[in-house]
């Protein structure tokens, strides 16, 4: 988009605007909801991406505002009186609008970490647990079938036996010879 001319003021706000500045009024206009959205969407990605691919993620969220007729806003006052009183609008431009956007989504970085971390070692533990739960239903399985295996052979019952090398629970995870 064209860089914006900082001396056009704004005084009709559209509801898919983003304001910048802090308090209710922008916490609580539309256009800052959807950029909260869109940042807590894209926020895990952007703190497990590299660096190089960070501002990519930065610049795709200002476009996605962009894209609905959104624009960066910040309120400014201005000589005279106009429509809304002595203040009105500007538009803060691309290169703003893109450091907001790096700074919302390193907003709670700390926080999001500890919890993704978190779920990394709960799925860590899962996967575990199914692999240990997976390797006991083989060990179950081949008990099984060395079980069926000699009430079926009737071979001599010694160790030298097939069904006894390597096949009992005992010597599970020991070498065969």
């Amino acid at each position: 988009r064209k860089p914006s001319k900082s001396s056009e003021f704004i005084y009709e706000l559209r509801s898919t605007d983003v304001l910048c500045g802090r308090g209710a009024p922008s916490n609580f206009h539309d256009g800052n909801k959807y950029f909260r959205e869109i940042v807590n969407k894209f926020q895990s990605s952007y703190l497990a991406a590299r660096r190089i691919d960070k501002p990519e993620i930065a610049i795709h969220i200002v476009d996605l505002v962009l894209e609905r007729g959104g624009r960066f806003l910040k309120r400014t006052k201005v000589q005279g009186v106009g429509p809304s009183g002595h203040f009105c609008w500007q538009d803060i431009g691309d290169q703003r609008a893109y450091e907001k956007a790096c700074q919302a989504l390193r907003e709670g970085a700390p926080e999001l970490r500890r919890t993704m971390a978190a779920k990394e070692i709960a799925a860590a533990a899962i996967c575990l647990d199914n692999i240990s739960s997976s390797s006991h239903k083989k060990r179950d399985v081949s008990l099984v079938s060395s079980q069926s295996y000699s009430s079926s052979n009737d071979e001599r019952d010694d160790d030298s036996s097939p069904r006894h090398r390597g096949a009992s629970f005992s010597n599970f995870g020991e070498e065969r010879e």
